[in-house]
């Protein structure tokens, strides 16, 4: 096993660099953009299972499956593309 003994560090190498790093005011627009397509894609498949009760096969597909990979797709395409300026 290796020991080795730290000396104190000197005055000069205590000295913290400042960063200053700026926030944007809110989210940006992509970000808002996906949670609004979202809640309409969640809208839009409650009401056809719940306009639609007897279509357990509708309800499978759409709610149990379709929407959960939709979910995951497009949350990583909001969060992964940068915004173009």
């Amino acid at each position: 096993m290796i020991h080795e003994e730290l000396a104190p560090l000197s005055s000069d190498q205590t000295d913290a660099t400042e960063w200053v790093v700026e926030a944007s005011p809110g989210i940006p627009s992509r970000v808002a953009r996906g949670l609004a397509v979202m809640l309409l894609v969640t809208f839009i498949a409650l009401c056809a299972a719940w306009a639609w009760p007897d279509n357990t096969a509708l309800h499978f597909w759409l709610v149990a499956q379709a929407i959960p990979v939709f979910y995951v797709v497009f949350a990583w395409w909001c969060c992964s593309h940068s915004e173009s300026v």
